[in-house]
């Protein structure tokens, strides 16, 4: 069934609040049981965007998801890179659909601080990139050497740096990488001088039960000293069982939707990673497995 067709039986279906509460639970509401019913913070609303589909064909099925934020890859494999021209026109088009637009770019080799300044030259060249693009993540994961095979200090000082001195200076709003779940990692990127040449701080709050994953959230916040921190992925990673899962993630939800400044749930489309059977789409863009009505109700 198409995620079209299962939102039009949901409108078909919803009559009244009254009505709603006298209909038999089905196995897509087992993962709400016992849970309070909130509105959570639009700033809560973010989406890290995965998979193959188009941007026309997402656009209205993510609407009626309310999300508000999406994240996207500039998809580069060195600081040499001059391209993202896909990425670019991606971020256009949801842009021009009222959504705010978060760019990652990353390569995992260390620059010099001139190669990083000249890619970063490069995006301000792109006017089309500059007006689509409200905020950009420089660097991912930086505590994990598939994507940053530096040291903290190398990360800072180069990359970061550049990104602050370049895209800032040119009116951008700078986002530091994110560490995957390691607070003290946080702590280390803080005593290289981080939160000098970012905007916003970064962090992947993952953890295995909704207390770890928010005590990351909190650990981080307090890492970075008052400076407002982007959660640009996060999830519980070893849940198995759907219906836990989806428990697990409506309990962190129910508390953490105030605790960063935009959070950016991992991710839209299934896939094998540790969190993507989570992921609240399948590849052909239809719910899957309960996920997507899960995400809904925290904005209803």
């Amino acid at each position: 069934m198409s995620l079209f067709s299962w939102f039009a039986g949901r409108r078909n279906n919803k009559s009244s609040s009254k009505c709603m509460q006298a209909e038999a639970r089905t196995p897509l509401m087992e993962g709400l049981e016992g849970r309070e019913f909130f509105s959570a913070s639009p700033n809560f609303a973010g989406v890290s965007v995965n998979g193959g589909m188009s941007p026309s064909k997402l656009i209205p099925i993510m609407k009626k998801l309310h999300i508000k934020e999406v994240r996207l890859w500039f998809g580069m494999k060195t600081w040499t890179n001059r391209g993202g021209d896909a990425s670019i026109k991606q971020a256009q088009q949801y842009h021009n659909a009222g959504f705010k637009v978060m760019m990652n770019v990353e390569a995992p080799q260390v620059p010099s601080y001139a190669q990083a300044a000249s890619f970063m030259k490069y995006l301000t060249s792109r006017k089309d990139a500059m007006s689509a693009v409200d905020l950009w993540e420089i660097g991912n994961e930086p505590n994990r050497p598939p994507f940053w095979r530096g040291s903290a200090s190398q990360y800072v000082n180069t990359v970061l740096k550049a990104a602050w001195d370049v895209l800032h200076k040119a009116g951008e709003k700078v986002v530091g990488a994110g560490p995957t779940f390691d607070v003290k990692y946080a702590q280390t990127l803080v005593n290289a001088g981080y939160l000098k040449y970012v905007d916003y701080a970064g962090f992947h709050p993952y953890g295995h039960s909704p207390a770890e994953v928010i005590a990351h959230m909190n650990g981080a916040k307090a890492a970075y000293k008052g400076k407002p921190v982007i959660f640009s992925e996060w999830n519980i990673r070893g849940a198995t069982k759907t219906s836990n899962w989806i428990t697990q993630l409506n309990a962190v939800a129910a508390k953490a939707s105030n605790i960063g400044a935009y959070t950016f749930y991992f991710c839209l489309v299934k896939t094998n990673t540790m969190a993507g059977p989570a992921g609240l789409l399948t590849s052909s863009g239809g719910a899957n497995g309960g996920y997507a009505s899960m995400f809904q109700k925290w904005f209803e």
